[in-house]
């Protein structure tokens, strides 16, 4: 994130949705916004070698992934999806810190939270379609208009949830688990509801409360599953 800021800093200045974040007004600035960026670098690499070779060696390619999204809306109005990866690596991750390699489960996985987070990102970008068209930067709303793209953030979704299903079916989950995902399909719905019947002005409430449960959710629901099977 605090690369993102960097990267972003002239685009930050311009737009007025983001001209009052911490390096706009100088509260942070960009010597402490660098140095506090190659300080957890490093500390994510030192962490993962700590862990297991593959790890460590992975380590890198996750930086250049995350530390690659903060320029994709330059070049692709699928940025959304190289942001969604971004945070979709992380089950991935985890099986490699924990085992040493990947496995189906994990990868199916990283294919549904890479769609969540794609769609819920067109959310969120919608708030800047107007700026991101006249400083050509690319997005799915900029490229298709607000409605279409909306139509996209759907289908996302529901490849979210297919992905889900299919780690649960991989791993044998319990009825619990199941129940979870089936509110959680409900409160992804209610976000789509929500933006379409309420506009711009949910937009917290959509991209930050409602994507907060569904990771709480998902977690308890999970857990539960996993405690009462074994």
């Amino acid at each position: 994130m605090a690369f993102n800021r960097i990267a972003d800093y002239v685009y930050d200045t311009k737009n007025p949705r983001t001209e009052t974040r911490p390096l706009q007004t100088r509260r942070l600035t960009m010597k402490e916004a660098w140095i506090f960026t190659v300080l957890a670098a490093f500390a994510f690499v030192f962490s993962a070698a700590m862990l297991n070779w593959a790890a460590f060696l992975l380590s890198f390619v996750a930086l250049f992934v995350l530390f690659g999204y903060s320029y994709m809306k330059r070049f692709s109005s699928f940025s959304h999806l190289v942001l969604g990866f971004s945070l979709g690596m992380s089950p991935g991750g985890v099986w490699i810190a924990v085992t040493g390699h990947l496995s189906l489960t994990s990868l199916l996985l990283c294919g549904g939270v890479t769609f969540w987070v794609a769609g819920f990102d067109i959310f969120y970008a919608l708030q800047d379609i107007d700026f991101d068209s006249k400083e050509n930067l690319k997005s799915l709303p900029v490229r298709l208009g607000a409605k279409k793209a909306l139509v996209i953030a759907f289908f996302f979704h529901v490849a979210t949830i297919i992905f889900f299903l299919a780690a649960g079916l991989s791993e044998h989950m319990g009825g619990v688990f199941y129940v979870g995902l089936s509110i959680i399909g409900l409160i992804l719905f209610y976000e789509h509801w929500l933006i379409l019947k309420r506009g711009l002005a949910h937009i917290n409430m959509a991209f930050f409360t409602l994507n907060g449960v569904v990771s709480a959710l998902f977690f308890c629901f999970t857990f539960v599953d996993i405690l009462i099977s074994s």
